[in-house]
């Protein structure tokens, strides 16, 4: 017999620092390292996780079990890549790199190029970016733009579940084809089986055991909704004497600290210190039941640990942790301590009053949780680990299970660059056109968006899906912003396709002083209404040279190709591409049709209504002019530098009362 000698292929497992405490990153990280070895198959994994010593003197480090902030930072984005990069410099590179947290995915710049998948189990590191009302972390911007970055460089971004796999991609985060779902397992420790020695320190820990025992594992971030919690178990204390809440996770804040005290709860709350794998499972077998009433979750590992462990559990009803509990959970509404602790009370009395019913349950949470195996993960995360190595080896990429990665395309989607003047929230009917374009060509094609800030400050941010750069802005001069930076944007930006949106001074002239030469489409919206000297002198230059370098030119009627002066030696070039409606934005309904009921009673007939920019190229000068002869109420629906002007205007030829400035409209209005 003959054997077929298997390439080794060595992957480095870039784990959390231990020093942080994230119990789930460090659980995932070892996990890997004892399932994913598969001599067979060739994979042979090695951790990869500095250690560093405290820098800070004791007074200034606080509780022993946490890391200062600003330690934090440093050690994660300064002396982790440095220690990476002198890793590398060292030693024979791993074929593939995997982040096990997307907190860390900045790391993925001090690794080689195509090589770097990374487990995504939330969008909350980069909610900053996303929302930032919402955001509950306190890293600066540019630091979170930075771990963005790396993320968005990943090879292969795999997902704990489908559905933060739809967050990711709704908000443009990483290209859906570049994205999988490999669920994670559950420690080998959750098991319903008594362990005498973790049994013997929960008790310890827990004291005698009752028949109202409920536990909570988790942080107490805000989306972890400690308020709900604490409500909610001052609500089931009220009926049930013998109730007491476990929490396992840290300790409270001092506003959730204070709040414990106001609902007189200080002897019924026990915080339990940090406590090892096998203990807390047994603390999971020793509840009675356990609460997961987050506001947000991108797995939630406390719902299959629970029932791995024979607890049922209660959670909050969210979209992913139906998808991991299924129909072995019970499901409450997100911030309604009242019906939390009506469903608490019926399942602890069908504990105590209907046992076959109970059991059942825990049956039905047994059988749930045993489909999320580490063996399963790690075997799923193998296939992953070949396709990098095989297509960062120039070998392309080997077929993919269907069950795990139904959602890779075998077309590589075109990056296309949008540059407009500006781009919504900004009011416009340029910025309108090109979001409603960059929303429609998302299938099989990557948008982007570079347009001028209305601030002093650059931002890079997705929004509303598109992943949106706006330039830093000095002001701006009419309509156009001032934007020194927009040149290097515009050179940074990656693409395969650049389309400028025409009248657009600030795009022209940045595309000469960055000396672009890539493929390039000009939409030709409309000619530029000017004083022919300055326009010829300078605005014509740069627009034609656009026009020259570009491969099509689009236009939205035949009319404006076969008229618009500059496009005449240019013809062949264009396309015709007449604009769209989003008629679902114009529907009439009854919040529209009382809108409407409204203007008729304010604004006496005939009405006249214009909607659009208020530019000096609109001919609002016409419409006033006309006002003084036309017996009716003019509406001017819009907003831009003319607006002020013309309401002087309107002011001084007395035409006050028939000429309404509305200011910018939302689509219902």
């Amino acid at each position: 017999m003959t054997s077929t000698a298997v390439d080794t292929l060595q992957v480095a497992i870039v784990a959390d620092l231990l020093e942080e405490r994230w119990p789930s990153m460090d659980l995932m990280a070892d996990m890997l390292m004892e399932h994913a070895a598969d001599e067979e198959a060739g994979i042979r994994p090695v951790l990869v996780r500095p250690t560093f010593a405290a820098k800070l003197p004791m007074w200034a480090r606080g509780s022993a079990h946490q890391v200062p902030t600003i330690e934090r930072i440093a050690h994660r984005f300064w002396s982790y890549p440095r220690w990476l990069a002198q890793q590398l410099g060292q030693k024979t590179s791993a074929d593939v790199f995997h982040i096990v947290d997307h907190s860390y995915a900045h790391l993925a710049d001090s690794l080689p190029a195509g090589r770097v998948v990374i487990t995504c189990h939330d969008i909350d590191a980069f909610r900053s970016l996303l929302a930032p009302d919402e955001r509950e972390s306190h890293l600066p911007r540019f630091l979170v733009q930075r771990v963005l970055d790396g993320f968005r460089s990943a090879a292969a971004v795999v997902c704990d579940s489908d559905a933060t796999r739809a967050e990711v991609i709704q908000h443009a985060l990483v290209r859906a084809e570049r994205t999988s779902v490999v669920p994670i397992g559950i420690h080998p420790t959750c098991t319903p089986t008594a362990d005498a020695v973790a049994d013997a320190i929960a008790a310890k820990l827990t004291g005698k055991a009752g028949p109202a025992d409920i536990l909570h594992v988790g942080s107490t971030i805000p989306r972890k909704q400690i308020d709900v919690l604490l409500e909610t178990f001052a609500l089931v204390a009220q009926t049930n004497p013998d109730a007491r809440l476990w929490r396992v996770g840290g300790a409270f804040t001092p506003q959730q600290a204070e709040r414990v005290r106001e609902l007189g709860l200080e002897k019924r709350i026990m915080v339990l210190p940090f406590i090892t794998r096998p203990v807390l499972a047994a603390v999971y077998r020793r509840a009675a039941l356990v609460l997961l009433p987050s506001s947000r979750e991108g797995f939630g590992l406390p719902v299959i640990e629970a029932m791995a462990c024979g607890t049922p559990i209660v959670c909050s009803d969210l979209p992913v942790l139906r998808e991991v509990g299924g129909t072995a959970a019970e499901y409450c509404p997100a911030g309604d301590p009242s019906a939390w602790a009506m469903r608490i009370n019926a399942v602890l009395a069908e504990r105590s009053e209907h046992l076959a019913s109970w059991t059942a349950r825990r049956t039905a949470g047994l059988a749930r949780a045993s489909q999320f195996t580490w063996a399963r993960c790690a075997d799923a995360m193998r296939q992953i680990y070949r396709e990098v190595a095989a297509s960062a080896n120039g070998r392309g990429v080997a077929s993919a299970p269907r069950a795990l990665m139904s959602t890779m395309s075998t077309t590589k989607p075109i990056d296309v660059l949008h540059v407009g003047k500006f781009y919504p929230p900004a009011p416009g009917g340029m910025e309108r056109m090109v979001q409603l374009l960059c929303e429609g060509e998302q299938a099989g094609t990557t948008c982007r968006v570079l347009a001028a800030n209305t601030s002093f400050s650059t931002s890079r941010a997705p929004w509303q899906g598109i992943e949106v750069t706006r330039a830093a802005s000095l002001g701006a001069i009419g309509s156009v912003g001032v934007c020194p930076s927009f040149p290097v944007e515009l050179w940074r930006a990656r693409r395969d396709v650049t389309v400028i949106h025409e009248p657009n001074p600030l795009a022209l002239v940045s595309d000469w002083v960055s000396a672009q030469s890539g493929p390039l489409v000009v939409w030709f919206h409309s000619e530029v209404i000017r004083p022919q000297w300055k326009y010829r002198l300078l605005y014509r230059p740069f627009l034609r040279r656009v026009l020259r370098r570009a491969s099509r030119i689009v236009v939205s009627s035949p009319t404006l190709a076969e008229h618009a002066e500059e496009l005449q030696d240019f013809r062949e070039k264009c396309v015709v591409i007449p604009f769209g409606i989003d008629t679902a934005r114009l529907q009439r309904t009854p919040e529209v049709d009382g809108m409407v009921n409204g203007i008729v009673s304010r604004y006496p007939g005939p009405r006249v209504l214009f909607v659009g920019r208020l530019v000096p190229y609109k001919g609002l000068d016409v419409l006033l002019g006309s006002a003084q002869r036309v017996p009716a109420t003019i509406l001017i629906a819009g907003d831009g530098p003319l607006a002020e002007p013309l309401k002087a205007r309107a002011a001084a030829a007395g035409l006050s009362s028939r000429v309404q400035f509305l200011g910018h409209l939302t689509d219902k209005e």
